[in-house]
């Protein structure tokens, strides 16, 4: 005799009561740029620009000279809020049952888990916010990629970054083009970063490591890392951003509004 099986379905282990986080990549954007607290709605950035011209000393009064500019750019921030209604009862039908109190449960085992990733995946979402070329809708504030599209004192650059068949030289030779392409009193700045997308980022780093002409050794670090791009004071930063789009700038020129610096830590559970 031999046991009939066919009625049931193979075997999964639905038992184990441990629930994997999904590995989701800390932004960076928001550790890098200049935060702005206290906004409810818009505020104006204001901008003071100067310039500095040395002439010949001369007894009497002097010749007036240099010029100072004063201009701003709104910011307006949005209120957002994220709901989601957890029945713990609804475990008890299924494996996940086995991780649950005795009686009537008004929690369940995997809070603060639960609690973490909502963090991370929020984090991610701001992020992808952040850069968006959408424009800003009631649910989604401006981004820096829509809000630079849209202003003509920025420097565009055409160059197909999501391109599969770069080589180092090919990157080198973009990213000295916009170099060369910033106003010259931002060229030495210290914070000068180009922003990328992950995917764009990798690619960067196999077409170094695999040329290896530029004394750089991607090698020995994670490829998640901040690197600096070969020949110049530029930290390249991967970040969540649409692929065929990257960003030089100073990294404090980037300001983010917000009404309380750790909203987006924090999650209450009821």
């Amino acid at each position: 005799m031999a046991f009939t099986v066919s009625g049931l379905g193979n075997w999964v282990n639905e038992n184990n009561t441990t629930l994997l986080s999904a590995a989701i990549l800390e932004p960076k954007t928001f550790q890098l740029a200049s935060l702005m607290t206290g906004v409810k709605y818009k505020e104006a950035i204001k901008y003071l620009a100067v310039d500095t011209l040395i002439q010949a000393y001369a007894c009497g009064t002097p010749t007036n000279s240099g010029t100072t500019t004063i201009t701003d750019k709104d910011i307006q921030v949005r209120n957002l809020m994220i709901y989601e209604e957890l029945c713990p009862e609804d475990l008890n039908i299924k494996a996940l049952q086995l991780g649950q109190k005795p009686g009537m449960n008004e929690d369940f085992y995997f809070e603060e888990q639960y609690a973490l990733d909502k963090v991370k995946t929020t984090q991610k979402q701001l992020e992808d916010y952040l850069w968006s070329t959408t424009s800003g809708s009631t649910k989604q504030p401006a981004g820096i990629l829509q809000i630079a599209g849209a202003d003509s004192t920025v420097q565009d650059n055409t160059f197909v970054w999501s391109g599969t068949t770069f080589n180092a030289d090919d990157y080198v030779d973009q990213v000295f083009t916009m170099i060369n392409d910033l106003p010259d009193a931002i060229q030495d700045a210290d914070d000068l970063t180009l922003f990328v997308p992950f995917v764009i980022g990798r690619r960067m780093q196999g077409a170094f490591i695999k040329d290896g002409n530029y004394h750089i050794d991607l090698t020995k670090q994670d490829q998640n890392a901040d690197w600096t791009f070969p020949g110049t004071n530029i930290t390249v930063v991967q970040t969540h951003m649409e692929v065929n789009n990257v960003v030089l700038t100073p990294s404090s020129n980037i300001i983010i509004a917000t009404d309380l610096e750790n909203e987006w830590e924090d999650v209450k559970l009821w």
